[in-house]
């Protein structure tokens, strides 16, 4: 892979192309197809070219674009054209190990897989072969990605939960490199605290080795710590969205100078009305020991019930812009149903609605 010639490697959080559900008619996929998506990395393109690689979690579904107006068969998807904005943003690389990547099922998951192959794009995160090896400023970087929530589909093409065993056997297949990068999907949505679950995958982490551990899926920011000595950047939150609150659209890019030492600094972002980020300032991170600070049951009910009251005023207030009403209202009655029968249990675990729930 021909890289640009810099020091530094750029991460990002969650690419979502796609059309939320209660946005659908309106959101990122639906404002920006009309012009190829030319413009949704225009505010920080010089940003990520600035680095040699950037590298990002594409929580979108690239399809054929045959029916867009259904909602059961575009929710949550965009088609091909974004594959040239990526490689124009200098993001030659993609994770697909999320918990969105398979919502069409396996063809469908291998026809991206396919097309993003063919336009160059390197994807990381896959269960055949989770990682990926680059080399800057004469370093070797292996970045491994997977996905630690419950899938829907039993056929997951992506590396999926892995054992401490399982990371062991990655380790022997990438051999030695000079830096090992896990670029990870976990936590809770909307909670800006980490998870004991995350606290927990990031511990067994560095002790198989990894250097540097980055986080998305929260879909809020999350602050990094240190832990046993390494980086851990819990969550990068969005960087292409049409999540309307702000919490939700504070967004940055993770920059990491290559070097003997690394070193970490951070270009914040604010994502605008239209999905797009835009930066707003640099500093330089500072690292403090992680203070055992992470977020109990409670709190994640209490911000999951929040988003969805946010939800239910939000769709509420933009029924007319939406397309599909009716397939919307159809995948809205399930949902609500699924909470319903599920209330008690979510009390007691809230990941129970990763584990049951599907679309």
């Amino acid at each position: 892979m021909n890289l640009k010639n810099s020091n530094s490697i750029n991460f990002v959080g969650d690419l979502m192309f796609g059309d939320q559900p209660i946005t659908f008619g309106y959101g990122v996929d639906s404002l920006h197809s009309k012009t190829e998506y030319s413009t949704i990395f225009l505010n920080v393109s010089d940003e990520l070219n600035n680095s040699a690689i950037s590298i990002g979690n594409l929580e979108s579904i690239i399809k054929s674009r045959i029916n867009d107006n259904k909602f059961e068969e575009w929710e949550m998807c965009c088609d091909e054209r974004i594959c040239k904005e990526l490689l124009k943003a200098n993001i030659p690389i993609v994770s697909l190990a999320n918990n969105h990547s398979m919502d069409y099922g396996k063809n469908s998951f291998l026809f991206m897989k396919k097309t993003l192959e063919s336009y160059g794009i390197k994807i990381i995160g896959l269960k055949e072969k989770p990682y990926e090896i680059i080399s800057v400023n004469n370093k070797e970087i292996a970045i491994v990605a997977a996905c630690y929530l419950r899938k829907k589909n039993n056929e997951s093409l992506y590396f999926h939960n892995p054992s401490k065993d399982e990371l062991e056997t990655i380790f022997e297949e990438i051999g030695k490199t000079d830096y090992k990068i896990f670029y990870v999907h976990w936590g809770s949505e909307f909670v800006k605290l980490p998870t004991k679950k995350q606290l927990d995958i990031a511990n067994e982490a560095i002790s198989c080795g990894f250097d540097v551990i980055i986080g998305h899926h929260p879909h809020v920011l999350q602050k990094e710590y240190l832990i046993n000595s390494k980086p851990v950047f819990f969550s990068l939150g969005n960087f292409v969205s049409d999540y309307w609150q702000k919490r939700c659209r504070d967004a940055y890019i993770l920059q990491i100078d290559i070097a003997e030492k690394l070193e970490f600094k951070k270009i914040n972002c604010i994502i605008n009305k239209k999905g797009q980020p835009y930066p707003t300032f640099k500093e330089r991170i500072s690292l403090d020991q992680f203070n055992n600070k992470i977020s109990n049951k409670k709190y994640q009910n209490r911000e999951r019930w929040k988003i969805r009251f946010e939800y239910l005023l939000h769709f509420s207030m933009n029924f007319y812009k939406l397309k599909d009403k009716k397939g919307l209202l159809r995948w809205l009655v399930k949902r609500i149903e699924y909470i319903i029968t599920n209330f008690r249990r979510e009390f007691t675990n809230p990941e129970v609605i990763y584990e049951e729930y599907k679309k």
